[in-house]
C-alpha cells in the first residue's frame, strides 16, 4: 500500500488502539558533556507520557558516581574502552539502578534490556545496549547481537581499530495491547557509529531477524539510533556542514543517500515522519518540508519506522522531535493508532 493510499484509507478508519512511542538515545545516562542527566531524563520523559519507550546507549546496571570521580574525565578523553567502573557506579540494590528507577518514575512497569556488549563499550566495562519500557505487558522478548569481525574494519573507509568496532544489538518484544487489539511488535536497535556500509550490513541482518520474530498478523515498529542520514533531509548548508565534519576526521565524503533507509524500505518499513506528512493536507501548519535533526551532528539519525500487518495498519497521528539537553541526541515522539484493514 503506497503512502497516498494509506493516507486516504486511514482518514476514516476506526482505531482499535492508540499509543505514544518515544525513541531516545540517552548517551549512557549523561548529557553531551558527560554530566549525569538522570533527573532531567525523568522530567522530560514524564512530560512526553510514552506508552512504549525505546532507549539506546543504556548502561545496565548503572548509577552515577559523584561528579568529581575520575571516571567522568576518562570518558571525556575518549579513553573509556576497557575502563573499570568505580564502585559508586554499581547499584547496591537492583532498585537503585537508573533503569529500574526510570521504570518506577515513569510508571512503565514492564522492562526489557538487551546488551550488545557486556565488557567493551565507549563507557567502560558494563553491559551496554538497548532497552524497552512499556505500560503494557511484554512477551517473547528476544535479543540479537551483530558481532563485528576483522573484515568489518575495512567497511566505509574510515580509519579505525578493533577497539571501536563495537558489537551492535537488536532488542525485540511483543506488546500485549488491551481491548482485543493485536499484539504490537517492537524492535529497538543502535547501529555502528562510523561506517554506512557496516550499518547497511547490520540492518539487513536485523530486518531478517525482525521478520522471523513476528508473524504476518503483527504490525511492527522499528525504533532507534540508526546513525544514518540522508541528504534529502537537509538543506544545502546542513549538507556542507556534515561533509566538513567528515573531512575534519579524515573520512571519505558521506553518502548522499542512506543505504540503511534503502535496506529498511526494501524490508517493508516506512518512515513514520513521511507517513505522517503524507496524511496531512498541503496547507496544514504541521507539515514540515524536512524532518528536524536529532543528534549533535545536526543530522537526523534517530527513527521510528512502521511495518503494517496483514490485518492492521499503523496510522501516524503525530510526529515530533523534542528539544532537550539531557543527552547528545533528541527524543523522537510518535503518536500512533492501530486500525483494521
Amino acid at each position: 500500500m503506497t503512502l497516498l493510499r494509506v493516507a486516504v484509507y486511514l482518514a476514516t478508519a476506526t482505531p482499535v488502539a492508540a499509543l505514544t512511542i518515544v525513541s531516545f538515545n540517552i548517551h549512557a545516562w549523561r548529557d553531551a558533556t558527560h554530566l549525569s542527566s538522570f533527573d532531567r531524563l525523568v522530567r522530560l520523559l514524564r512530560s512526553l507520557q510514552p506508552d512504549v519507550l525505546c532507549l539506546n546507549e543504556v548502561l545496565e546496571p548503572f548509577t552515577a558516581p559523584p561528579e568529581d570521580d575520575p571516571y567522568w574525565e576518562v570518558v571525556r578523553r575518549r579513553e573509556g574502552y576497557g575502563c573499570q567502573l568505580p564502585a559508586a557506579a554499581s547499584p547496591s540494590e537492583p532498585g537503585e539502578a537508573f533503569l529500574a528507577r526510570l521504570s518506577s518514575e515513569l510508571e512503565l512497569p514492564h522492562v526489557a534490556f538487551g546488551a550488545a556488549t557486556l565488557t567493551r563499550s565507549f563507557f567502560g566495562v558494563v553491559p551496554f545496549g538497548n532497552a524497552i519500557l512499556s505500560k503494557h505487558r511484554m512477551s517473547r522478548v528476544r535479543r540479537v547481537v551483530a558481532t563485528s569481525t576483522g573484515a568489518d574494519l575495512q567497511l566505509g573507509g574510515q580509519p579505525r581499530t578493533s577497539q571501536d568496532l563495537e558489537d551492535r544489538g537488536l532488542l525485540m518484544a511483543c506488546i500485549e495491547l488491551p481491548g482485543g487489539a493485536p499484539t504490537l511488535g517492537i524492535a529497538c536497535t543502535h547501529l555502528d557509529h562510523k561506517a554506512e556500509e557496516l550499518r547497511e550490513k547490520q540492518t539487513r541482518h536485523f530486518v531478517h531477524e525482525v521478520r522471523t520474530a513476528f508473524d504476518a498478523t503483527q504490525p511492527v515498529l522499528l525504533c532507534g539510533d540508526l546513525n544514518s542520514f540522508d541528504e534529502r533531509d537537509m538543506d544545502g548548508e546542513e549538507w556542507l556542514a556534515i561533509c566538513a565534519l567528515y573531512a575534519s576526521k579524515g573520512w571519505p565524503p558521506p553518502r548522499s543517500r542512506s543505504l540503511v533507509r534503502d535496506a529498511l524500505e526494501a524490508g517493508g518499513f516506512e518512515d513514520t515522519f513521511e507517513r505522517h506528512a503524507a496524511s496531512l493536507s498541503p496547507g496544514n501548519d504541521v507539515v514540515q518540508a524536512r524532518p528536524p535533526p536529532t543528534s549533535w551532528t545536526q543530522t537526523r539519525i534517530d527513527y521510528v519506522l512502521a511495518h503494517d500487518s496483514d490485518t492492521h495498519v499503523l496510522r501516524v497521528t503525530g510526529h515530533r522531535t523534542v528539544q532537550s539537553d539531557a543527552s547528545d541526541h533528541l527524543p523522537v515522539v510518535v503518536q500512533l493508532e492501530l486500525v483494521e484493514r
